[in-house]
């Protein structure tokens, strides 16, 4: 091989290299959700459309072993939004890793890992919020493939629920519907206690490129009420971003990444962003 043609080699194979490096898509406001002892759901935003999976099991010695679950939408489904729920487990711990495109994000090689709770009976009763989100102004574009976040907060705002979540599609017709008697306490270990009608709740809606956008109303069953209207907005941040508000996933000293708050007071948090309300 000339010298030339080999410099010329060279150069293609940092220039690919760095291409990868630059328009790889990392995934983005990854969270976890619907944890309840048999399952949990992983979401995150892509910068661009990807198919999105993830793998896990239940120890990393065991990783060859490990099972494949797809989006929810399907095997082969492109987006920048993607939701995938591990179901059928059962009082075990979960270690996972996040594939969104050509990405593997394995948390620098600790995994991700969660203890979604045990089993709980079922309470009676409901209580069910619903609503609808927009992609504009005059609400005539429903954001369907968009994600509903949805915490229960507590009085002084740092004794808030786990999060609960939905994919919005055209088989719920633009609508999100989520059961509050589900809610669990942020260690998934019991139940959330709040009152329907009274208690608030923090609506997040997560549309990737199509914007964001929060809203807190009360939790109040559709049936009795209005359902709330949200409009996503593209320069809107989402809460995940900026804040572990709502929830970012982290390692306790046992080694388990879960959902968790340090704001001592949610409303004073939100109203300086202009969230409030």
């Amino acid at each position: 091989m000339s010298f030339i043609k080999f410099v010329y080699v060279v150069f293609c194979f940092i220039v690919t290299n760095l291409s990868m490096t630059v328009y790889a898509s990392t995934p983005l406001n990854i969270r976890v959700s619907n944890a309840r002892g048999t399952q949990f759901t992983v979401s995150w935003v892509s910068s661009i459309n990807e198919i999105g999976y993830i793998r896990y099991g239940t120890s990393i010695e065991n990783y060859e072993n490990w099972k494949i679950v797809d989006d929810e939408r399907g095997k082969n489904i492109e987006d920048d939004i993607h939701y995938i729920t591990v179901k059928n487990i059962y009082k075990t711990i979960i270690y996972y890793e996040i594939i969104s495109g050509d990405t593997i994000d394995n948390n620098n090689n600790r995994y991700y890992n969660i203890y979604p709770g045990p089993v709980l009976d079922p309470i009676g009763g409901s209580c069910l919020p619903a609503g609808k989100i927009y992609k504009d102004e005059g609400k005539t574009q429903l954001a369907y493939d968009s994600i509903v976040y949805i915490k229960i907060l507590g009085e002084s705002g740092n004794e808030n629920s786990s999060v609960e979540s939905v994919l919005i599609s055209s088989n719920t017709n633009g609508y999100w519907y989520i059961e509050l008697l589900n809610f669990r306490n942020q260690d998934y270990n019991s139940y959330y206690n709040f009152e329907c009608a009274k208690s608030h709740i923090l609506i997040e809606a997560q549309g990737g490129a199509d914007g964001s956008a929060y809203k807190i109303v009360k939790a109040t069953d559709y049936r009795e009420s209005e359902s709330p209207e949200v409009v996503l907005k593209k320069d809107s941040t989402p809460i995940g971003f900026t804040s572990d508000v709502i929830g970012i996933v982290r390692n306790d000293d046992n080694g388990l990444s879960h959902l968790e708050s340090q704001t001592d007071n949610l409303k004073i948090y939100l109203t300086e962003y202009g969230i409030f309300g």
